[in-house]
C-alpha cells in the first residue's frame, strides 16, 4: 500500500480534534477504505506521531485505535495544518525533492514562508538589534 500524505494529514487532524476520553477508530475517510486508514494509523504509530492501543469491539475482531497525538505528532501537524499552505508546501517538496518524507517536512516546512507561500525565499542573514550594557 502506498503512503498518502493527504490521509496522514486528515488522520492527524481527526485525532487532534477528539474530546478527552474518545479514540480514533479506523473508518472510511472520503476515498480511503478502512484498511487504508488502519495502515496509515499504523505508519503514524511507527513514526512516533500517535499513541495507539488495542481494542476489541463487540464484533470480537481486534483493532488498533488512535488515542492521542504525541508531542512530535503535534509538531508535525502544526507544520501542515493550514490547507492553503499545505497545498503549496506539498507542491514545493514534490517539485524540488521528488516527494514528501517526514524529515523533509520537518526541515523544509519550518523554513517555508508561512504568510503567503507564494515562493520559497529564505534569508540567510539574521539581524540582531539587541543592546547590551
Amino acid at each position: 500500500m502506498k503512503r498518502d500524505w493527504e490521509l496522514v494529514r486528515e488522520i492527524l487532524l481527526d485525532i487532534e480534534a477528539l474530546d478527552k476520553g474518545h479514540h480514533f477508530f479506523p473508518h472510511r475517510i472520503e476515498n480511503h477504505s478502512s484498511d487504508s486508514v488502519s495502515y496509515h494509523l499504523h505508519l503514524l504509530e511507527q513514526a512516533g506521531l500517535v499513541e495507539c492501543a488495542d481494542h476489541r469491539p463487540l464484533s470480537g475482531e481486534l483493532v488498533r485505535i488512535g488515542k492521542a497525538l504525541t508531542l512530535t505528532g503535534h509538531d508535525l501537524l502544526d507544520l501542515i495544518r493550514d490547507e492553503n499552505l499545505w497545498v503549496l508546501k506539498k507542491a514545493f517538496l514534490t517539485e524540488h525533492l521528488g516527494g514528501i518524507t517526514i524529515d523533509a517536512l520537518k526541515t523544509t516546512m519550518a523554513l517555508y514562508p508561512s504568510d503567503s507561500g507564494a515562493s520559497f525565499n529564505v534569508s540567510r542573514h539574521a539581524q540582531n538589534d539587541a543592546v547590551f550594557n
